[in-house]
């Protein structure tokens, strides 16, 4: 890849619904439900990667909206909540895979 060349923004809807069905990171609220938060952005005004989105209640998501995410995420080890997401999502869909090849 090129030093100057952007990686690929990546889309993935599944992914979004599972984590819109996930507890709020912050007060682990269900209900209502989250919102898939984007954590990063894509450069130039875009959203950045599906795999870099957080559940968030309305609450959290409209504090975060007026605090400013550096403010907001302090204390919090984001990279590490993201990362944990996405093995639970991948645990979670493996087991769904394996049940279905059974059928």
């Amino acid at each position: 890849m090129n030093p100057h060349q952007k990686p690929k923004t990546v889309r993935d809807p599944k992914y979004l619904k599972w984590v819109r069905k996930q507890p709020c990171v912050i007060c682990q609220m269900t209900f209502p439900r989250a919102e898939a938060h984007h954590t990063e952005t894509g450069g130039m005004g875009m959203k950045g990667s599906d795999y870099a989105t957080v559940p968030l209640c309305r609450f959290c998501h409209d504090v975060h909206d007026r605090m400013g995410k550096e403010t907001f995420w302090v204390g919090w080890n984001l990279k590490s909540i993201i990362e944990k997401l996405r093995r639970r999502y991948e645990a979670t869909h493996a087991k769904i895979l394996r049940s279905n090849k059974k059928k």
